[in-house]
């Protein structure tokens, strides 16, 4: 009875392997896809950066504009308690930022602070002294929080500006074309 029970055991472990082993496979060539595609995202944001100058920026005519899907733009921040806050963006202006935050909210709430937020581009990476939590969204985009720029020193926000006023434009020639 023992060797038929071991026997058993074993082919239940074959045909987990047989089945996990392909599954595995399978997610991990779709991960390497997802980087690649990110990548190319960013390279052609640079390319384009690149190839048109910068023709200074209206400042007025600069709306919140939303990221691209592929265009991987990560924040990390500080919350008041001290507590490392990460996300990626998904909308920008000169006033604020919507980040879609990985991990746990439970300790954010509107009001609240966040201090020291990088946001890193393809293109530059700026830093916001300070920000305050405006608006934590609901279903179905429930991981969404709205951030209002509360303090950013010249030099970083030039180089906000730098990046919106690219990307505003990318915006544009991506769709120009479609």
């Amino acid at each position: 009875m023992r060797l038929r029970d071991m026997r058993m055991t074993l082919q239940i472990f074959a045909l987990t392997a047989l089945i996990a082993i392909p599954l595995a496979m399978a997610l991990w060539v779709l991960d390497r896809l997802e980087k690649h595609r990110k990548q190319r995202a960013s390279e052609s944001f640079l390319l384009f950066a690149g190839t048109h100058p910068d023709p200074g920026r209206n400042l007025r005519g600069m709306r919140r504009v939303l990221l691209p899907p592929d265009l991987e733009v990560s924040l990390t921040a500080l919350s008041e308690d001290g507590r490392r806050l990460r996300g990626r963006l998904r909308d920008l202006s000169l006033s604020g930022a919507a980040v879609v935050v990985r991990g746990s909210r439970r300790h954010l709430k509107p009001g609240m602070e966040v201090k020291a937020a990088t946001f890193v581009t393809p293109l530059n990476r700026f830093r916001i002294e300070r920000m305050r939590l405006v608006r934590i969204g609901t279903a179905p985009e429930r991981h969404l929080t709205a951030f209002q720029f509360q303090r950013i020193d010249s030099k970083q926000f030039d180089e906000l500006q730098r990046f919106l006023g690219y990307l505003e434009r990318f915006q544009k020639n991506e769709t120009a074309g479609h």
